[in-house]
C-alpha cells in the first residue's frame, strides 16, 4: 500500500536520525572535550577518571548502532504484521521503539548526574560564589513563545471541545484529553522551575555557562510544548475524518521533531568553544 511505502520512508528517517545523526553529533561533541582538556590538566571534569568517561563514551556509541541495527529488524516485522493485520501499521510501534532510542541518551544524562555528585563530594573549597541576580523566566525565553505555548494548548482544547459539540462530560474524551495535555504542560513547568530555582548540579560550572545552559533548555521544552499541543489536535482531526492510516506516519513525525527541537538547539548553541572550562584546571583559583 501507498500509505505503508510512505510510512516505512519516514521510520526508516527516523532509524536514522535517532540512532546515527544525533548519537554521532553526541560522540563529536565527547571526542571534543577529550581532546581539548585532557585528564592531566582538567581532573575536575573527570571526578570519576578519564577511563570512566571513556567507557561511557563508548557504551553510548554500541547502544546506538546496537538500536540502529534492531530498527531495520523491526522495520521488517511491522511489514509483516501490517500484512497479516489488514494492511496497517500499528500506530504504536514508532513510539516504542522512540522510546528505545531515547535509552542511551538517557543513560548518558545519568551518568552526567552521577559525574556532578562526585564533583560536589570532592569539591574542598571552603569559599563558594553564588549568582545574587535573581532569575527570572523572561530572561531565559522570549514572552512570544511562551505565550505561543499557551495560546497552542488553547486552541487544542477549543478544537477539540468544539469537533465533540462541546461536550463537557467529566468522562468524555474532550476533557480526558485536555487533562492529559494540561498534564504534559505541568510537568514541563516543573522542569523549568527546577532548571530556575533548583540547585547548582556541577559545583564547578562557570555562572555565565549555567545561563546559557538553562536558556537552551528552556527554549526546547517550550517548543516541545507546542508541539504536543499541534500533535494532539492532529490526533483529534485524523480520528474526526477516519484517516488512520496517517497515525504511525505521524507519530513518527512527531518522534523525530521533538528530537530535533529538543537536542540540536543545545548542540547548536551551546558549544565547546564558548564555555569556560579553566574552573576544571587543578591549579583554578580558590583551591
Amino acid at each position: 500500500m501507498l500509505d505503508n511505502t510512505l510510512f516505512y520512508v519516514i521510520f526508516i528517517s527516523q532509524i536514522i536520525l535517532l540512532s546515527y545523526y544525533i548519537p554521532a553529533r553526541f560522540i563529536t561533541r565527547l571526542n571534543k572535550v577529550i581532546t581539548l582538556f585532557p585528564a592531566e590538566e582538567y581532573p575536575k571534569l573527570y571526578p570519576k577518571g578519564i577511563n570512566y568517561f571513556q567507557r561511557q563514551k563508548r557504551w553510548f556509541s554500541i547502544m546506538n548502532w546496537a538500536i540502529l541495527m534492531l530498527g531495520f529488524v523491526v522495520m521488517y516485522f511491522i511489514h509483516l504484521w501490517a500484512k497479516s493485520d489488514n494492511g496497517e501499521v500499528n500506530p504504536m510501534f514508532p513510539w516504542a521503539y522512540f522510546m528505545l532510542q531515547l535509552l542511551p541518551v538517557l543513560l548518558l544524562e545519568q551518568s552526567g548526574f552521577k559525574q556532578f555528585r562526585e564533583m560536589r563530594e570532592e569539591d574542598s573549597r571552603t569559599r563558594r560564589h553564588a549568582e545574587m541576580v535573581p532569575r527570572k523566566l523572561f530572561d531565559f525565553v522570549s514572552p512570544g513563545l511562551f505565550w505561543s505555548a499557551i495560546m497552542a494548548y488553547l486552541l487544542f482544547v477549543l478544537f477539540i471541545f468544539a469537533v465533540h459539540d462541546f461536550n463537557v462530560d467529566i468522562d468524555g474524551k474532550p476533557v480526558l484529553m485536555s487533562l492529559i495535555v494540561l498534564a504534559g504542560n505541568i510537568f514541563f513547568a516543573g522542569i523549568i522551575v527546577f532548571l530556575l530555582y533548583g540547585k547548582k548540579l556541577d559545583p564547578y560550572q562557570d555562572n555565565k555557562d549555567r545561563t546559557l545552559k538553562i536558556k537552551y533548555s528552556i527554549t526546547p521544552l517550550m517548543y516541545v510544548s507546542i508541539a504536543v499541543s499541534v500533535y494532539a489536535g492532529v490526533q483529534v482531526a485524523i480520528n474526526q475524518f477516519n484517516l488512520d492510516f496517517l497515525e504511525p506516519i505521524m507519530m513518527s513525525i512527531y518522534c523525530q521533531l521533538i528530537t530535533l527541537v529538543t537536542m540540536t538547539i543545545q548542540l547548536n548553541n551551546i558549544r565547546i568553544e564558548d564555555l569556560n572550562f579553566e574552573v576544571y584546571k587543578k591549579d583554578t583559583a580558590g583551591n
